[in-house]
């Protein structure tokens, strides 16, 4: 059986990914710092009075948004190459 040939992945840079809001952008630092995506998402947006589920739901909804995908997708990758294994 013929192997596949391994290839880099496509380097992006940040003129390349998308224009985010300031807030998806706390949200996206929030989710590179390993917070939760409804703890990001408390940190990016004022939802003091909103319910847990509310929270719960709107911070999915962006964490799966294609702009917020992209962009962690990128950092992600920008990560690897600095990771060490133990």
């Amino acid at each position: 059986m013929a192997r596949r040939k391994i290839t880099e992945p496509p380097k992006l840079d940040a003129a390349d990914l998308p224009e985010l809001t300031p807030q998806q952008q706390t949200f996206v630092q929030g989710l590179l710092a390993g917070k939760t995506a409804s703890d990001a998402y408390r940190a990016a947006f004022d939802c003091r009075d909103w319910l847990a589920s509310s929270i719960w739901g709107k911070a999915s909804i962006l964490a799966n948004d294609a702009k917020v995908q992209v962009w962690l997708s990128a950092a992600r990758k920008a990560q690897l190459g600095t990771a060490h294994i133990t």
